[in-house]
């Protein structure tokens, strides 16, 4: 008894006409060969029609609409962070105040994590700490604080955001706030 056997897959046709034996032969090696190269080839499917495929334009245009999703978390208030200086006997206000303003945020982040860290004893000061002491003295904020914290790290070397959670002050920090930035007591002496 003759068999006919057409196979379409959208226009490679396979059309096999014979015994029904050897149509089956030619069916089943044809499966076999075929689920054989979904399997390893599964990878390499191009995408459905329909489907949106990037093109360098719109891959431009997609960088510059997710411009500030980094994926950081939006900081918030450090609620436990005693900036009153009840524990340890120095405001954040009393500190910042003993300086001549500063002029950027990089000299605010600087002053920030050196106070944190070196006169409140906090070993691993985060973007909230950051964030709090800004809004405690109802500075004006930046509007992205992840990237000033890290223009901060590597335009001056003040401060080291290796972990975003655990900033540390630099030597260079250090120095900076200790014998570098001008204190009010110092503007004083040199006006007389």
């Amino acid at each position: 008894m003759d068999a006919k056997l057409r196979i379409d897959l959208s226009q490679g046709i396979l059309d096999v006409e014979g015994t029904e034996k050897f149509v089956s032969e030619i069916y089943h090696d044809f499966k076999e060969n075929l689920s054989h190269k979904f399997q390893v080839k599964s990878v390499s499917t191009p995408p459905p029609l329909n489907q949106h495929i990037p093109t360098e334009k719109s891959i431009g245009q997609s960088k510059k609409k997710h411009k500030f999703s980094s994926g950081i978390k939006t900081p918030s208030l450090a609620k436990d962070l005693d900036l009153l200086g009840k524990d340890k006997g120095v405001s954040l206000k009393t500190f910042i105040s003993s300086y001549v303003a500063p002029k950027s945020a990089m000299e605010w982040n600087v002053l920030f994590v050196y106070y944190l860290q070196k006169m409140l004893g906090i070993p691993s000061v985060g973007i909230d700490h950051i964030y709090t002491c800004y809004k405690h003295l109802n500075e004006k904020t930046p509007k992205n604080l992840y990237q000033s914290l890290i223009n901060t790290a590597h335009r001056k070397g003040s401060i080291n955001t290796d972990s975003i959670d655990s900033i540390t002050v630099t030597m260079v920090g250090e120095n900076l706030v200790e014998h570098e930035m001008p204190r009010k007591d110092q503007s004083t002496e040199n006006s007389k």
